[in-house]
């Protein structure tokens, strides 16, 4: 049926930056009981205008305590890309991006970083 192709609607096409972008991987220890998915939505929250995108790309729960991780912590690692439409991406720009993240989650997950 036609009509339902038309329907379903094709993505719109978006322009290539001519600048490049950057990604950081921020690792960070939380409670265990704190999901990956709260952690993502609060740095979304803050609206950074370089971030691009934020994947979750490592999970790790000790098997046994350490002097970095207690067994009731997990460590969540996530490759944050930035980047600029209009400019090159400057030190200080991607730095304030990435603290800002950090501030917010260590503010209202109780994280710290790895």
């Amino acid at each position: 049926n036609w009509d339902a192709i038309c329907d379903v609607g094709l993505p719109a096409p978006t322009e290539i930056s001519k600048f490049p972008a950057v990604q950081r991987d921020l690792a960070v220890v939380v409670d265990q009981s704190v999901p990956a998915q709260t952690l993502l939505d609060v740095m979304l929250a803050q609206r950074q205008p370089f971030v691009r995108k934020i994947e979750l790309f490592d999970e790790f729960r000790p098997q046994k305590e350490s002097g970095s991780m207690a067994l009731h912590e997990k460590s969540l690692a996530f490759r944050v890309t930035l980047a600029n439409d209009r400019d090159t991406l400057q030190d200080k720009e991607v730095e304030t991006s990435i603290t800002a993240l950090l501030d917010a989650l260590q503010n209202q997950c109780k994280a710290r970083l790895r």
